[in-house]
């Protein structure tokens, strides 16, 4: 990856990065002596259509640098690869100047002899083959460098994708028809009109299948937002807005003056105010899925010899999506963006305020406002008279022109519902996504979550549709059979038909004013119930309750598409009351329990494969060996029984009475820094984020990796501790947080054996025991964590360490009531530090990757690191018997630590006065001067002392002389 490339230079590169380039200057090839590559005034950059470009895997799975033709003659050579515009891959053969003329060889064998003109025009790239080894070489990227080690490919949504993928060019149609027909008296074009309608529907159905195909740049949520803006412009544009005007009464005179007469003191105009509701939402979808700067991604696909690659892509935004995402934001325009920033309230509360005073959010509150008013005055006048569509007969017309009017607005509701049951059916399957994407390993990896990303809103959509198609046939019916007051069984069904669709409106009135204030909370991160009480509400207007024929259709297909087997529920029957986010239920439900299925050991080999395959790439993303992993099986040895102490007596958590004291009374249980003393709440939110009933619910889940994704790590150094969690764990994830015990038959003991060489720490790493040696019970916190955040975890933050995977078998529960689920199979750990120079007792190792080393003076213990460690532990107690459940945990981490005699730094703040910053410092030096395996090295610990560097200075000097030729090239510099 070359140094600030802009949009405008036409420079891809592989695992190597020349020296800085602009449009003007020449690249000297080197040691081997070729004409000079120019770099002409920008040409176009290579733009491929998203999930058609061939032979993508080959491109990113090799070390290749793509340049731009511009002029053949002078650029190519004999030897070089080429690919043409169709996708042919080949070789120039022969070139001969003379005549302007180039011999081709093809990849099938096939020649073809061209002129230089034509190679201009199809030749698409070239690659410099013969500069890949110099500067692989030379030009080595550091592991710490934020450049890409990989072709960064340009791309673009194919054009017929642009053109009939999108809502604007129908919708302007649509809204041309309309305008059109304002003008005309509808009388005697009803059923022409239904019938254009019921077109646009149809058309509207191929542009939101299109939408739904994934771009090689889009995550699963921008395709749902699209999506579901596609829906929602139908929902508005067609049935509300196409029914009303087309199939309306009267002239664009009779509108007007419709607008302002009253019946019943209220407005007729209400049914039109969920138009607007649905229409601003749309607004808001394409404000959020839709950019107005080019966007760098990553994704997955298939490289060489079909393993999977790390794919990076640069999407340079259309215009049309430019603008589409500039007007949206101009319409949803808040106090606070149009304010200068000097103005601007401090914290998410001030800036609350300013967001609510904004447009949509006004809209929001009065449309909800009317909608309930409308709604409650309907379903008044319904119960009061009995009737079914809250009239008297003398209100009723029961023409048979009216009659014909009623049914073509059933079939244009019925169309519509037909749209929406083929969305939710298609969409959200593996048929459809196998189709929209060929790649086998990038439908793997998009496939997770998938399903549970649109599948739910598009059920509500379904019910949103039925509610229409409920009340256009219920006033069929009583224009059908001349019924207004219910005598029938049919009748009494449309009556409570009509009266679920009113109280849907109440409920989606409510639902509108909480959504304005979800709006004015956005980019706040405050902690309001406002999403939840949003969801709550619309919930309450779309359900299996007031909704039952369209809750059928989805409970056929969600049989029919196997969703129950993805862990999806019907939320509209069970309600976000009794369901989490993760589809997971809020109490404990004996009718839905499901047991943990125990793999077959072939589940397990393929599972474990997945994991380290997706391990190796992302290592391989940041520089880093794939090697160094190892797998502790079972295999044939017995079961490893457990001998170990007794640690925790108490409750291990506390309960929920005794969490909700806690928690109104923090200051009694956290210690707080000076700068940490106004944000008392969140810490306390951070070091006790749970209680014990929800912890056993959680732990109660059967464990599901194909549709969670989750696998199990096991921490027992600083990630022990809430100051030092892993990055990526969810809300829940941080609440499964365990002590576990590692059995000692696994071979390891916990050592001070990393090195930390650029910074200089030494912490805490695993030792494999040789036959001399007796290992130990290892003490320290089980968790789950998505495992894709758990390889980049392994390839950032614990890069050093070897992935060990070791068998459930393995673990044993510090407390009995907190085990984990059966069938995880395999644990994730930090295993040993990594050895390169194969001593670790060497001082003078100047290896910067080798890890595995004991402490020295330049790379200590350090009393921070311990107080990190240790604090963490101490969390862990309740009241009554279990206040000394931390500080057992703690000395259970102690004693179960090898090699404290070593170096030891005191750099706590103010370590003559550790009181200020350290209020615990007295129990935890106190553990560590009488723990028989740490108090030598307690009395020997060094104060903080202004020295020099010892071993540490030989390797510094040697990753710079290593980096010395990169070096020169970012930053322009030559050598000394």
């Amino acid at each position: 990856s070359p140094p600030s490339l802009n949009d405008q230079q036409d420079v891809e590169l592989g695992y190597t990065s020349p020296p800085s380039l602009n449009d003007h200057q020449d690249v000297e090839l080197g040691a081997r002596s070729k004409p000079s590559v120019s770099f002409s005034n920008p040409v176009r950059s290579r733009r491929a259509s998203s999930g058609t470009m061939k032979n993508k895997g080959e491109v990113l799975g090799s070390i290749r640098r793509v340049i731009q033709i511009s002029d053949p003659s002078n650029q190519l050579h004999c030897g070089v690869r080429i690919r043409t515009n169709q996708g042919l891959l080949g070789k120039i053969e022969e070139i001969n100047n003379e005549t302007n003329m180039t011999t081709i060889v093809f990849e099938d064998g096939s020649k073809e002899t061209r002129d230089h003109d034509y190679l201009k025009e199809n030749v698409m790239k070239y690659d410099v083959s013969f500069y890949d080894e110099i500067v692989e070489d030379k030009l080595q990227i550091p592991s710490w460098s934020l450049q890409d080690r990989k072709i960064r490919i340009e791309i673009a949504p194919a054009r017929w994708k642009t053109i009939f993928g999108s809502n604007l060019v129908i919708g302007y149609i649509f809204v041309g028809y309309l305008i059109k027909e304002l003008y005309h008296d509808p009388t005697g074009n009803e059923f022409r009109n239904g019938v254009i309608i019921s077109s646009f529907i149809v058309a509207n159905l191929f542009v939101t299948l299109i939408k739904a195909i994934p771009g090689d740049d889009t995550s699963n949520a921008e395709v749902n937002d699209s999506v579901n803006a596609s829906i929602l412009i139908a929902m508005t544009l067609y049935p509300c807005l196409g029914i009303w005007v087309g199939c309306r009464e009267k002239n664009i005179i009779g509108i007007l003056s419709w607008i302002t007469h009253e019946v019943r003191e209220y407005d007729e105009w209400g049914l039109l105010y969920t138009f607007f509701l649905w229409s601003f939402s749309a607004i808001l979808l394409i404000r959020n899925s839709t950019y107005a700067f080019t966007m760098d991604r990553q994704g997955v696909m298939t490289g060489e010899g079909d393993k999977p690659i790390t794919a990076l892509f640069r999407r340079k935004p259309p215009i049309l999506e430019v603008w589409s995402h500039k007007i949206t934001r101009m319409i949803t325009f808040s106090l606070w963006d149009i304010t200068p920033d000097k103005y601007h309230p401090v914290g998410g509360g001030g800036r609350f305020g300013f967001q609510l005073i904004a447009p949509v959010v006004f809209v929001y509150f009065y449309i909800g406002y009317r909608l309930v008013k409308f709604a409650y005055k309907e379903i008044e006048c319904i119960l009061e008279d009995t009737s079914i569509l809250g009239v008297h007969d003398t209100e009723m017309d029961f023409s048979e022109e009216k009659k014909k009017q009623l049914m073509k607005h059933a079939i244009v509701w019925l169309v519509f519902c037909c749209y929406c049951i083929v969305i939710r059916a298609v969409i959200g399957t593996r048929w459809f996504l196998s189709s929209a994407v060929s790649d086998p390993e990038t439908f793997k990896h998009r496939w997770v979550g998938w399903a549970p990303t649109l599948i739910e809103s598009k059920r509500s959509r379904v019910l949103w549709a039925f509610r229409g198609l409920t009340y256009s046939l219920v006033k069929l019916h009583v224009g059908l059979t001349n019924r207004l007051t219910p005598v029938y069984w049919n009748d009494w069904i449309a009556y409570y038909l009509v009266l679920t669709v009113y109280i849907s409106y109440v409920f989606e009135g409510i639902g509108a004013l909480f959504f304005a204030l979800s709006e004015a909370e956005r980019g706040c991160h405050l902690h309001t119930p406002f999403k939840l009480l949003t969801k709550l509400f619309f919930w309450c207007s779309f359900n299996a309750y007031l909704q039952p024929f369209g809750t059928l259709v989805n409970a056929l297909f969600y049989l029919i598409n196997g969703e129950y087997l993805m862990n999806l529920r019907l939320l509209e029957i069970y309600s976000p009351l009794f369901l989490t986010e993760r589809n997971t239920f809020r109490f404990n439900n004996p009718f839905c329990k499901r047991i943990s299925k125990i793999p077959t050991k072939e589940e397990l080999d393929k599972r474990l494969e997945e994991w380290l395959s997706t391990w190796r790439r992302k290592r391989t993303d940041v520089g880093r060996s794939t090697e160094n992993y190892v797998v502790k099986d079972i295999g044939n040895d017995p079961f490893p029984s457990f001998s170990g102490s007794l640690v925790f007596l108490g409750g291990l958590f506390p309960g929920y009475d005794e969490w909700l004291y806690m928690r109104n009374n923090f200051e009694k249980y956290l210690t707080f820094l000076p700068w940490e003393v106004e944000d008392g709440a969140l810490k306390f939110n951070k070091w006790y984020p749970t209680y014990r009933e929800e912890v056993l619910r959680l732990l109660r889940e059967p464990y599901d990796f194909e549709n969670r994704r989750e696998v199990w790590m096991f921490g027992y150094g600083s990630l022990i501790s809430p100051n030092s969690p892993p990055a990526g764990l969810t809300e829940s994830q941080q609440k499964q947080i365990i002590p576990y015990w590692l059995k000692k038959q696994a071979g390891y003991n916990r050592a001070w054996n990393y090195r930390h060489g650029p910074v200089g720490i030494n912490a805490f790493g695993l030792e494999k025991v040789t036959n001399k040696e007796e290992p130990s019970n290892i003490s320290g916190c089980i968790y789950p964590m998505d495992y894709e955040k758990a390889s980049d975890l392994f390839s950032i933050r614990e890069e050093g360490y070897e992935l060990l995977l070791v068998h459930e078998d393995y673990f044993e529960p510090m407390h009995k009531d907190f085990v984990i689920p059966k069938g995880i199979g395999y644990v994730w750990v930090c295993g040993q530090p990594t050895l390169k120079c194969g001593d670790q007792n060497d001082p003078e190792c100047n290896i910067i990757e080798c890890k595995r080393h004991n402490p020295t003076q330049d790379s200590p213990i350090l009393q921070s690191y311990i107080d990190t460690v240790v604090e963490g532990a101490l969390r862990y107690s309740t009241v009554g018997i279990g206040h000394t459940d931390g500080m057992r945990f703690a000395a259970s981490i102690l004693s179960s630590t090898v090699g404290w005699d070593a170096p030891w730094v005191n750099d706590r703040l103010v370590a003559g006065r550790p009181w200020s910053f350290m209020a615990k410092y007295e129990l935890i030096d106190g553990m560590l001067s009488t723990c028989s395996n740490s108090r030598n090295g307690f009395v020997n610990r060094l104060r903080v002392a202004n020295q020099p560097l010892k071993e540490k200075r030989n390797m510094l000097q040697k990753e710079g002389d290593k980096n010395e030729e990169w070096a020169i090239s970012f930053y322009g510099q030559k050598k000394d």
